[in-house]
């Protein structure tokens, strides 16, 4: 999925720069360059967040239940 995703981007992002290009003018490429920028660091944020959620839900589970060197 994550392959199609990247593939489906790769597509669109370009027919929407260039569709803006010709409508606004040359400004709307600096504009969507910073957007494109900014929100692509929000999903990098995102996934970090997630990601340390994630890996502290997991180390809660494996001590709770697969963590057996206390008992040796």
């Amino acid at each position: 999925m994550f392959v199609v995703s990247a593939a489906i981007g790769e597509m669109i992002i370009p027919l929407i720069v260039g569709k803006v290009f010709d409508y606004v003018g040359s400004v709307s490429f600096l504009a969507e360059g910073c957007i494109l920028c900014f929100a692509a660091f929000g999903a990098y944020l995102a996934v970090l967040i997630i990601g340390k959620g994630a890996a502290s839900h997991e180390s809660r589970r494996e001590g709770k239940w697969f963590n057996f060197s206390n008992h040796v």
